[in-house]
């Protein structure tokens, strides 16, 4: 009962949209490249960030002791690479998506207005960070669609 009710749904949905059936597995595959691309640009800057905190590789930090001024430089930095790459290794799996394209959003959302209140808007290019913020919000809103461990999970139950 529930299946077909969520059938029906989606169907109204596609009708409504005027989305053809055939576009559904290309939004499922688009949905999962936002994904992984957003996840790989997390746990890359998350693992820069870490690895810089044991000097193992050079890195410049961005002015997080202007921003978290009650934290000293190389602690902000490292606590804020390590919720980068949780949260990008979380959106590679597709694990609680919603919930990482959530934070997500708020880092990028917390990115781009410290950066324009500090002036840095234009020097620091936040306006990929826009870009980024919008992808994150619409995986915030969608979810995982296929090829994630929530996908999965979701299957088993539902």
């Amino acid at each position: 009962m529930q299946g077909s009710l969520k059938a029906r749904r989606s169907s109204n949905l596609y009708i409504l949209l005027q989305i053809p059936r055939g576009m559904q597995l290309d939004r499922k595959f688009a949905n999962f490249l936002l994904r992984v691309v957003l996840g790989i640009v997390f746990a890359y800057a998350g693992a820069m960030k870490i690895l810089h905190f044991f000097n193992l590789v050079p890195y410049v930090y961005p002015p997080l002791d202007k921003i978290l001024t009650f934290l000293p430089l190389n602690t902000s930095g490292l606590l804020l690479g390590i919720l980068e790459f949780i949260i990008g290794i979380l959106l590679i799996l597709g694990l609680w998506t919603r919930v990482a394209a959530s934070g997500a959003t708020i880092l990028f959302i917390i990115f781009i207005i410290s950066g324009a209140v500090l002036g840095l808007f234009m020097q620091a290019m936040l306006f990929k960070d826009v870009i980024m913020a919008a992808a994150a919000l619409l995986l915030a809103t969608e979810g995982c669609r296929q090829w994630g461990l929530d996908c999965r999970s979701l299957e088993r139950t539902g």
